[in-house]
């Protein structure tokens, strides 16, 4: 398994996956779920079209934003340095964090699901 990750890793670029899985890794060891270590992570690297990311945004205003992962389901998890135990540990926390917001909506509020017709729905 592992010489198969290395070579599926090695097919494309490794940068993306490295940043992703730090941040991740990063935020969870300092009690963070991932939508908020991905937010802090891009603050430190102050990117150039920051003021187009919907992550560095919300994090800057402090708006929950929360992350619910399929594992395997994303290529950034072939990456060799991807900890599933960061991945599930960062997204459980985002869910926890994602209930509490919901259980606060009978007042009004906005909730949007970017990214997957599929996954969030059925966090939902």
């Amino acid at each position: 398994m592992e010489s198969q990750l290395a070579k599926v890793s090695s097919e494309w670029p490794r940068k993306p996956g490295l940043q992703v899985n730090q941040a991740i890794s990063e935020g969870v060891a300092d009690g963070l779920g991932i939508g908020e270590s991905m937010g802090r992570y891009l603050a430190h690297l102050n990117p150039e079209h920051g003021k187009f990311s919907v992550l560095l945004q919300a994090y800057l205003r402090r708006i929950p934003v929360t992350v619910h992962v399929t594992l395997g389901a994303d290529i950034v998890h072939n990456h060799p340095v991807c900890s599933g135990s960061d991945v599930g540990e960062g997204t459980h926390r985002d869910f926890r964090l994602f209930a509490s917001l919901v259980a606060r909506l009978h007042d009004g509020g906005v909730y949007l699901n970017c990214g997957s017709a599929v996954t969030l729905p059925e966090v939902f």
